[in-house]
């Protein structure tokens, strides 16, 4: 029998435990699906439904829905979606950051960096020189912004190869431009 939002939300009202369970049943798969296709990631689109939840649970949200049910948990996950996406870009400009000790935030810094040719030709160069596995995963991930998981499918690597990869890649680059960043 497929219950009703209407039904589920006057279950969340006499029982806030039995109203989140029945909207987890009546909508879990559909929100993970909806989330896998924005975030390309089952595992983590899982993790964003299910906090989602929770925090409908520990915050009594469904007492304030003044439109569907099934709307607002949709609204609520693509946030989460958005919010996780923008932490995996901060992950990577972190990574930029650390590997040329410039914040690409930071307008002065990016102008700085692109009038200066010689600096982004012994990028290139210290680049070409990477061996090649490290220097597919480096430009799958820090030049073509893939995810960790995108570029390990891609080219049949786990996730913690590409890691590994990534981590080799900034070392190596990092020790070839050191006398750029230091100046």
């Amino acid at each position: 029998m497929i219950i009703s939002d209407r039904d589920i939300l006057q279950r969340y009202k006499k029982d806030n435990r039995n109203g989140i369970r029945a909207a987890f049943e009546k909508y879990y798969d559909d929100l993970c699906l909806y989330a896998t296709n924005i975030t390309g990631d089952l595992p983590s689109a899982e993790d964003i439904v299910q906090t989602v939840f929770i925090k409908c649970w520990q915050e009594n949200s469904f007492l304030g829905i003044t439109t569907s049910l099934k709307s607002y948990l949709y609204i609520s996950v693509r946030n989460g979606c958005i919010n996780h996406l923008k932490k995996q870009q901060a992950h990577r400009h972190a990574d930029l950051t650390e590997l040329t000790g410039y914040n690409t935030n930071d307008s002065s810094d990016i102008t700085e960096h692109r009038s200066d040719p010689l600096l982004i030709n012994e990028l290139n160069k210290a680049i070409n020189k990477l061996p090649e596995k490290c220097r597919d995963v480096f430009l799958l991930v820090v030049v073509q912004s893939k995810s960790y998981k995108e570029a390990a499918s891609e080219l049949s690597i786990s996730v913690n190869t590409v890691k590994t990869q990534i981590s080799r890649a900034m070392i190596k680059l990092r020790q070839a431009l050191s006398h750029h960043l230091d100046s």
